[in-house]
């Protein structure tokens, strides 16, 4: 039994290492975040449009499940509701990939997560 799980450990990891979107430009900071300052330009429009022209790879589900959208600390949904969402109002958009995401809110995020803080 314990070999079983130690295997199945290790192709975790590999699976999880040979994930799409797991690239290095993903791994830094910058690539992950989205603040104020950067949405500034996009400040009279949606979310949506402004993470579709800056971050268009945090909108593509990478399996059946899509990325989950959270709002101050709530599931909002999938990204459509990112079109409800006034880019006046956010202090910083984040991104989670699968591991962290289903780390922080659970299972369900294997195409990891779009985490939204507003005023």
């Amino acid at each position: 039994m314990r070999r079983l799980s130690i295997s199945l450990f290790a192709l975790l990891l590999i699976v999880g290492a040979c994930a799409p979107g797991t690239n290095a430009s993903m791994a830094g900071g910058e690539a992950e975040v989205l603040t104020a300052v950067q949405l500034e330009p996009f400040a009279g429009g949606t979310l949506y449009d402004a993470i579709q022209t800056e971050r268009r790879q945090w909108l593509r589900a990478q399996f059946e499940d899509p990325v989950k959208v959270w709002l101050n600390g709530r599931e909002l949904g999938g990204t459509g509701e990112l079109r409800n969402v006034l880019v006046s109002g956010v202090i910083e958009v984040r991104y989670l990939e699968p591991r962290m995401a289903m780390a922080e809110y659970g299972v369900g995020h294997t195409s990891g997560a779009i985490v939204v803080t507003t005023r």
